[in-house]
């Protein structure tokens, strides 16, 4: 899934059409961490974590994630997020 930047609403579709495509989601915080800069004027949520999902048809697929959250007056002002798939063995 491909979120760029756009509408409330649109974000809202397009996360409620991922998750109408599961039957199960999982998900295993690794860490997270809360930076504020020196001059005090941004302030920062990083998360690292496992996801695991499973399909309405049986496929189970897990990922790395890694999201930096930016944060004004307590809401999201802008997000980034990086996937990996674990190496195959």
């Amino acid at each position: 899934m491909v979120i760029d930047k756009g509408t409330k609403s649109q974000f809202l579709k397009d996360v409620t059409g991922e998750f109408a495509r599961m039957r199960n989601l999982k998900i295993e915080m690794e860490d997270m961490e809360s930076v504020i800069n020196k001059d005090k004027t941004e302030e920062w949520v990083s998360l690292w974590y496992k996801q695991v999902t499973t399909t309405k048809d049986g496929k189970v697929d897990t990922i790395q994630l890694y999201n930096d959250f930016k944060l004004k007056d307590g809401k999201v002002q802008g997000m980034s997020e990086y996937v990996q798939h674990p190496m195959k063995k």
